[in-house]
């Protein structure tokens, strides 16, 4: 959507490709993206003992860390198409 961009056509804008794109194995790329969702499914179970308000202030600083991921990740495959060209 932020690119204006049917969800139907097909793109190299997935995670996978992306990771591979910047140097990972296909290998890597997949077991790098399971680590991460195991990671954030443990963080959730562990917000369920929480207070309500711990438990926010955990998914808010989940949701910070997982932008500033996603930020830095576009960042770095836009400097490696620029690179590229």
């Amino acid at each position: 959507m932020r690119r204006v961009v049917p969800i139907y056509r097909a793109s190299r804008d997935h995670l996978y490709h992306r990771l591979v794109q910047l140097g990972m194995s296909p290998a890597q790329a997949v077991v790098t993206i399971h680590v991460v969702a195991i990671l954030i499914d443990r963080l959730a179970f562990v917000a369920l003992t929480l207070s309500p308000l711990a438990a926010n202030l955990v998914f808010a600083g989940a949701s910070v860390v997982g932008e500033a991921a996603r930020i830095g990740l576009e960042r770095a495959f836009c400097l490696e198409l620029i690179e590229n060209v």
